[in-house]
């Protein structure tokens, strides 16, 4: 069975392709799916078979996927007040007898022919509706609505008039209140992407399932060196280097932070034409493009409670187990540029995949 466990992200990091304020931006496709080859290899004080008695050696595989977002720009957010009007009460006025004219002409009678019913007509509200403020209760106002018909008269001589009567005058009280609403209008796509939270899947040789961590805080990944101020000719490239430190954080007591650092590579693309007669795929000279970073480095933080006695020497409570290792995550080009990363994943590590759509 598939284990989710969900944390929301703290902030946006700078990825993407690179893009923000801390890195070079890019005019790639926006927001692509790097997807990393993970490994983990440490130590921790939780022996499941003998109870708290050895420190143990833990080695996982899996897969880290990159969740970004594409940088938007002009985007706004306004608040506005919006009146809600309640009906609360209707009262029905004295509707006047109506006499039918009998004698229009002059010695000619007229007869009733048709009968029109008309729609409601808004007679009396008042000039200056109220404008209570948010929060300030309710404010009464009034109207009154008439219903009527129109009934055609005409004589022998192919005539016509026409009189109104009214059905209905219902007089309608309404209670007036004023809420808040906020207009938000979305900016405009730069094209460009910033990494936000990372998903890691861990494979679980026992029970032959992928745990999936969701939204997994990244709180710092950049790249720096002489690289971003290498001067390039088209068609050359250059190495830079990259740090990274992301959280791991899942129920059972699991928080461990990682700390790496790595190296990636950018280029200017030489240009020219390829592709097919029929379908030219024409690139412009110095266009930069850029390879995710790669990283090794180190693990640390609590994983997992501890499952015998164990005399702890700084507190009286239950603990967690402490565990400490090595890692490292290499891009794997192949599984970022599936269709579906997510799949592509599981049918590596030979797990079933039931999609669930929301």
């Amino acid at each position: 069975m598939k284990k989710l466990m969900m944390f929301a992200a703290a902030m946006t990091i700078v990825g993407g392709a690179y893009a923000g304020t801390c890195a070079p931006g890019t005019e790639s496709s926006p927001c692509d799916t790097p997807v990393w080859d993970f490994v983990m290899k440490g130590k921790t004080a939780n022996g499941i078979d003998k109870g708290y008695k050895a420190v143990y050696a833990i080695s996982y595989k899996g897969a880290i996927v990159g969740n970004l977002s594409e940088i938007k720009e002009g985007g706004s957010t306004s608040t506005s007040v919006e009146y809600v009007d309640e009906l609360k009460a209707t009262v029905t006025n004295d509707v006047p007898l109506f006499t039918d004219p009998v004698a229009v002409g002059v010695g000619t009678n007229w007869l009733p022919t048709a009968t029109n019913a008309l729609a409601p007509v808004l007679t009396y509200t008042p000039t200056n509706l109220p404008t209570p403020k948010v929060g300030a209760g309710i404010a009464e106002y009034t109207r009154t609505v008439v219903t009527a018909e129109q009934i055609t008269y005409t004589n022998a001589l192919g005539q016509s008039e026409y009189a109104t009567r009214t059905l209905t005058s219902i007089t309608e009280t309404y209670w007036r209140t004023a809420v808040e609403k906020t207009v938000t209008v979305p900016g405009v796509g730069t094209g460009k992407c910033c990494l936000d939270t990372f998903t890691v899947y861990v494979y679980d040789k026992v029970d032959k399932d992928l745990i999936v961590f969701e939204d997994q805080e990244v709180v710092k990944m950049s790249v720096f060196g002489k690289g971003l101020v290498k001067e390039l000719k088209p068609g050359q490239s250059s190495s830079l280097e990259s740090d990274v430190m992301w959280n791991l954080v899942g129920d059972e007591d699991i928080a461990l932070q990682f700390v790496g650092f790595g190296k990636a590579k950018y280029g200017l693309s030489k240009g020219g034409t390829s592709g097919s007669v029929c379908n030219p795929v024409t690139e412009e000279p110095c266009e930069p493009s850029y390879d995710w970073p790669s990283w090794s480095g180190w693990f640390t933080g609590f994983f997992g409670p501890e499952t015998a006695d164990s005399h702890d020497l700084n507190c009286e409570f239950e603990c967690v187990t402490v565990a400490g290792g090595t890692w490292s995550a290499k891009l794997n080009k192949k599984l970022s540029a599936a269709a579906d990363p997510e799949a592509a994943i599981y049918r590596k590590f030979k797990v079933a995949y039931i999609f669930d759509a929301e």
